[in-house]
């Protein structure tokens, strides 16, 4: 009774609570157990403003993604992606490579509840410091201008801070990140976006269920800042 009272109290807080920028698919309580790696394929679609030669633009990047963590001991794992992009506004699309990885120093606890006749709950509260450095570079055959190479590509450092809650494999997080945008894109119509803010403040919320060893789903939602959505399907080997 219990267990299902949790289960289903984490459940509607998540979906009423929707929102928030994407921190690469999970907080700190999502990361492997220690000694062991994880797999995420993931999909986002993510709208972002630029500048596209003294004009705002809002574009639109769908993003399809594989990415690697592994864990090595108990207060920190790395991470690396890379993926594919295809990049459209109202004028024309481009499609670059996205790539990168960070490092993610991690806060855990773990508390197991055992009741009578009944499965021990497992809770698992903490929180992680995340610093990672992206790239989005086009594809050769964008033709575009290249204007003392400030259309060769888009680079992202990122700083974040989530908190996040885990009973029996389901639960939610919270993040805050400072993002810093350098560069720019070819725009075959208009000559050159670049992002019409160099930093950006963001908040993340997102679920993620764990439905056993070796399989898990993570979902993210974005409206502060960039506005943004995806899902992603974990794996433990």
């Amino acid at each position: 009774m219990m267990k299902n009272a949790v289960i289903s109290t984490l459940l509607l807080i998540g979906f009423l609570s929707v929102p928030a920028f994407p921190q690469d698919w999970g907080s700190g309580v999502g990361a492997p157990e220690p000694g062991r790696m994880s797999l995420t394929l993931d999909f986002q679609r993510l709208n972002q403003t630029f500048d596209v030669d003294g004009t705002e633009e809002r574009l639109r990047r769908d993003l399809f993604r594989a990415r690697a963590d592994f864990r090595p001991g108990d207060v920190f794992s790395l991470y690396g992606f890379a993926g594919h992009a295809e990049i459209s506004g109202s004028l024309d699309s481009l499609r670059a490579l996205s790539y990168g990885g960070g490092v993610r120093l991690l806060f855990l606890g773990e508390v197991v509840v055992e009741e009578r006749d009944e499965e021990p709950i497992e809770i698992k509260l903490g929180a992680a410091l995340d610093f990672r450095a992206s790239r989005l570079s086009p594809e050769s055959g964008n033709a575009a201008r290249t204007d003392g190479g400030a259309t060769d590509g888009l680079s992202q450092l990122q700083a974040g801070l989530d908190f996040g809650l885990t009973v029996m494999g389901i639960g939610g997080y919270l993040g805050f990140a400072f993002t810093r945008n350098q560069g720019g894109l070819p725009y075959p119509a208009a000559g050159s976006a670049v992002p019409a803010s160099a930093w950006k403040f963001s908040s993340t919320l997102g679920l993620q269920f764990k439905k056993s060893r070796h399989l898990g789903v993570a979902v993210e939602w974005s409206f502060f800042g960039l506005r943004s959505f995806g899902v992603g399907l974990r794996i433990y080997p």
